[in-house]
């Protein structure tokens, strides 16, 4: 998994104090988890490389524990598919839930493995999903230099997101509060310019996180 990862690449910068939980590995320090605050996110709520993350910054300033459950690079699905989240998140006294990344939302070009990964369809080629995009961007699939059809992808992947996130927001049953981490607005509207692929590379790198 990505905490793995992460604490693989950055161990001369950072120690994310990871333990386990049950089959999950979590950012820590580990604390009590009978009473605590619940965060659902990507690596922005996991906090790579910082010391103390804003969900142990909110702990430690509320005075309450603290469940990171984020992970860099998931989507919607990635917790959808884990009833241990779901059920611990439904145990905490509230939710904080980050809108995921677009980029990890199954669609016409690749199917979604929940995490970073993904499976493109046309071959069935296991990659990263950061990977397929760049492939999407560079035009190795053919399809997406007809405009027609990347108009459609965009789309396509925007729906799913939303019907992803909306499943995941449904799953929690306790009082819940979204956090946005993005360059653009919860006001940004879509337009289509001449370079699509160049916005189907801002969707993924830079709306990600918003829709």
């Amino acid at each position: 998994m990505t905490e793995h990862y992460y604490q693989k690449n950055d161990k001369n910068l950072i120690d994310y104090q990871l333990y386990q939980f049950h089959d999950l590995e979590l950012r820590g320090p580990k604390s009590n988890h009978d009473n605590n605050i619940c965060y659902l996110g990507a690596a922005q709520t996991f906090g790579r490389y910082c010391l103390n993350p804003f969900p142990r910054i909110l702990g430690d300033k509320l005075n309450i524990s603290t469940l990171n459950f984020g992970a860099g690079g998931v989507g919607p699905s990635y917790f959808i598919e884990k009833p241990l989240i779901i059920d611990s998140a439904n145990k905490s006294k509230l939710v904080v839930v980050q809108f995921l990344s677009g980029i990890s939302v199954s669609n016409s070009v690749y199917k979604c493995l929940g995490g970073a990964t993904v499976i493109r369809r046309i071959d069935n080629k296991n990659m990263s999903s950061e990977d397929a995009i760049k492939d999407i961007i560079d035009g190795k699939d053919k399809r997406v230099l007809e405009k027609k059809f990347l108009k459609y992808l965009i789309a396509e992947t925007i729906q799913n997101y939303v019907e992803e996130m909306v499943e995941l927001l449904n799953s929690i049953k306790i009082p819940k509060i979204l956090f946005c981490f993005s360059v653009c607005t919860p006001q940004y509207q879509e337009s289509y310019g001449k370079n699509l692929r160049h916005k189907f590379s801002n969707f993924f790198y830079k709306k990600s996180t918003i829709v």
